[in-house]
Order: C-alpha cells, then structure tokens, then sequence
C-alpha cells in the first residue's frame, strides 16, 4: 500500500514539476560553486555568472510552473498525505515563528518612531503641568491655521499673497507645535535603530542556532507551511528549501574549510552548528546568551510571532 501511494505521489504533475525543479536548483548550485574556480579561470568570471544564473532561472521557472499551474489549486485531483489536524496547525505555527524570529534579527531593531523622553528638573516640570492629573495623558497642543484674508480681495495677486501668508503661518505654528512637543518629552525617531545592538560577536545572535541564518530562516518558513498543507504538491514546494539548507549549507561549510569563496574559521566551527539547534542542544553555545542576544532586538522578536500568527489564520 505504502508502494501505491508513494507511486501515485510521484506520478502527480505538480509534484513533478516542482521537484524537478527544486533539484535541478540544488544540484546546478552544488555542481557550478565547487567547480567554479577552473570554469572561472578557462572561460572568465562574467561567463560563470552567465552560466549559473541562467540553470538558476531555468530551475526557477520549472518550480515556478509546477506551483502557479498545478500547485495553488486544492482540487479533487490532488493527492493528500494527510488530514489537517489541530497539532500539526501548531506545530506550522512553532516552525514559522522561529524562522521569522529569525529573519526579522537580521534586520536593523525596529522601534516605534516616537519616544517620551526627557529627564531634565526643566522637562519633568513641562510634563507635570501638560497634564491634568498626576499620571494622566500629555496633552498635546492644538493649533489652527487663522484665515486673514482680506474681504475686498479681488484680485488674483491678492489672493496668491495671501495663500503665501497663510503657508508660512501654518508652518510657523507647526514648528512652534513641534518645540513644545519636545519640550514635554515628546520626540520623533527614526523607525529602524542602527546602533542599537553590538554585533561585535561574529558568532552571536541568531549564529548561536545555525552559523547560516539566513537559509535556515526561510527553510523553517517553508516547513512550516508544509506542515500545514495536506496535499503533496504544497509540501514538496514548500519542504524542498530545508532540503536545500541541509544539502547547500552543507557544501557551503566544505568549500570553506578548503578556502574557496569564503572562510570557515575553527572557532566557529567549534562553537556554531549548521543544523539549526545542534550547539545549543550540545552544550556548545549558551540558551541564555541566546535570549539575551535576540531581545536585545524585542520588537523584531514580537514581529516575527506576529507574522506566524498572522498566516496561520489565512489558512
């Protein structure tokens, strides 16, 4: 039976296509990086890029029409692996989390864009009597922009001078606005912070669970939305990426160590792990040092959960 069913699997179109296509990207990636440098020294550098992104393209496309012909559609002809069930949905959810949790730590911090600040004698004073009641809201100033035209105005001369006039009323009041708010604490910033975490560490961060974030990131994003799918199509487009990072990350790690396109240093062979968890779970790297290091990005943390949670009710 379990001949039969992997057979009909197989023979399903969407199937196919996309794990051709998902091979032959992960076999062109193999074959062309560990060969690149003779290619590049007989035929040049712009012909090896030429080369490997045009097999990139071609296994693109391939994956690419097998999921948007047969792949999006859960028609009767698609063949199910399994019935959706409530732990499978929370395990889609746990995966997911932990690759946007992941891929949002290799952005900047998020931060909201407005800050209330201020820890001056003069700003504490500002603050008390902005407002109402002790602990109550700051209250912001109200203004508005004075019409002083004039009631003979004819001409349309006239009126320009005075549309002029009443912009630069309306952005001296806004400034006057702005310099009030700052002194009552209330400043703007800028969204994304830069500075704010000390990336000094090169085997810190999100490296404590992989030394390959990035890759590992979208293949738990991908799992998860493998494991939320009954139907085989989905699952082979969206379990293929951690198939990838398994194989690529892999070939990645032993082209380093022989130096070709990059460095993989015993120190961080030593304490990081391809496999996602591996350190941790073997004492190499530090769980605690890990949540110290990601909160440090909290909001980013938050966004990630947010997102997992987002696309399990889009299901």
């Amino acid at each position: 039976m379990a001949f039969l069913f992997f057979r009909r699997v197989l023979q399903d179109k969407g199937v196919q296509w996309v794990g051709l296509g998902w091979t032959a990207f992960t076999a062109e990636n193999l074959i062309l990086s560990e060969n690149r440098s003779w290619i590049i020294e007989d035929y040049g550098d712009k012909n090896y890029h030429l080369l490997y992104n045009t097999l990139s393209t071609a296994a693109t496309a391939s994956i690419a029409y097998g999921y948007l012909r047969y792949g999006r559609g859960n028609g009767i002809e698609a063949t199910r692996l399994h019935p959706r069930g409530m732990g499978l949905k929370i395990l889609a959810i746990g995966l997911q989390a932990v690759g946007f949790v992941g891929a949002f730590q290799m952005a900047p911090k998020f931060q909201i864009p407005v800050e209330v600040g201020g820890t001056s004698t003069e700003t504490s004073t500002q603050l008390k009597d902005s407002c109402p009641t002790n602990g109550g809201p700051i209250q912001v100033p109200q203004w508005e922009i004075v019409n002083d035209t004039p009631a003979n105005e004819n001409t349309p001369q006239d009126r320009s001078q005075t549309m002029q006039a009443e912009n630069l009323d309306w952005v001296a009041q806004t400034k006057d606005a702005l310099r009030r708010l700052k002194a009552q604490g209330l400043q703007l910033r800028c969204p994304m912070d830069f500075k704010a975490v000390d990336d000094t560490d090169p085997n810190g961060g999100v490296r404590r669970v992989t030394r390959h974030p990035m890759f590992w990131s979208f293949g738990f994003i991908g799992l998860g939305a493998a494991v939320a799918t009954p139907y085989a199509r989905r699952v082979v487009m969206f379990a293929m990426p951690a198939v990838f990072c398994v194989i690529g990350c892999t070939h990645q790690d032993s082209r380093y160590r022989r130096g070709m396109g990059g460095t993989l240093t015993s120190e961080t062979e030593r304490s990081t792990s391809n496999i996602p968890f591996v350190a941790l779970l073997e004492g190499r790297q530090s769980w605690t040092a890990l949540y110290d290091d990601i909160m440090r990005k909290d909001t980013n943390v938050y966004l990630g959960i947010f997102s997992a949670l987002m696309l399990a009710l889009l299901r």
